[in-house]
């Protein structure tokens, strides 16, 4: 993958011309943009900019108390997919260890082993390794870690699978 970063730039000067910035780094081979941090005020960040009046501070894109940006693991009662898992489950997908974890943390002990048997897609060769040491035993790699490597890697498997 090709990315783009596009550091210290404000958000209005992108979103204004996004359809001619957009294509221009498509045709350039890019497949990737980073834009940050994210912010709204171009006079902040460019030499020579003028402010336009205002009446209010400008907004933040994000929040910054990081206590938001805490994952947790949702509390549900995973028992009727336990119970289900042969019709419902067929595949599962995890695109970092946390994830997978989390997901052995919902199953619990009943459920682990259910995931273990099922076929794993992971994003690297380092999740590979770490849904082995859980215990999967069909693990596949991606790709890469974008919508359409995904969907490629699960298409793949059930090519091969009667469902």
């Amino acid at each position: 993958m090709r990315l783009w970063m596009d550091v210290m730039r404000d958000l209005e000067s992108v979103m204004d011309n996004h359809e001619r910035l957009f294509d221009a780094w498509a045709a350039g081979g890019v497949d990737g943009l980073v834009v940050g941090p994210v912010y709204f005020d171009a006079a902040a960040l460019y030499a020579g900019a003028r402010y336009v009046k205002r009446t209010r501070e400008p907004t933040p894109c994000f929040d910054p108390n990081p206590e938001v940006y805490r994952r947790l693991v949702p509390e549900v009662d995973a028992m009727s997919l336990i119970t289900d898992w042969a019709e419902q489950v067929h595949i599962a997908l995890a695109t970092s260890n946390e994830i997978l974890d989390n997901l052995f943390t919902l199953l619990g002990d009943r459920g682990a082993p259910l995931l273990c048997r099922t076929p794993v897609v992971v994003v690297s060769e380092r999740g590979m390794a770490h849904a082995c040491e859980k215990g999967c035993e069909q693990v596949i790699i991606a790709q890469g870690a974008d919508e359409g490597a995904l969907v490629s890697a699960m298409l793949q498997w059930a090519e091969g699978v009667n469902l």
